[in-house]
């Protein structure tokens, strides 16, 4: 049975600031979490793991050991999320 494609999805994050604000170029030291626009996503990153907050539930991603993302399959969707200062991409292929 040949496996079926499965199409890219890409949410573009933004930064904000433990006051819940949007972060500036400036304000990327205090960046403590990546959000969707409608802040449905969000994603919390440290050195090893991301953790991931969407409508159906959390998840923890692992950081690739030697691209600068963190990835994983959830409920078989597979799953990278990538971040700078203060933007990012959630993309998943469902």
């Amino acid at each position: 049975m040949p496996k079926a494609n499965k199409e890219q999805t890409i949410l573009h994050l933004h930064g904000i600031m433990a006051t819940g604000h949007k972060a500036k170029t400036s304000d990327a030291a205090l960046v403590t979490a990546f959000v969707t626009e409608d802040r449905k996503y969000s994603v919390v990153i440290r050195d090893d793991r991301a953790f991931l907050q969407t409508p159906h539930g959390h998840y923890q991603l692992t950081k690739h050991t030697s691209a600068n993302r963190y990835q994983g399959t959830m409920n078989n969707i597979k799953v990278h999320i990538t971040a700078k200062q203060i933007v990012g991409k959630i993309i998943y292929w469902a």
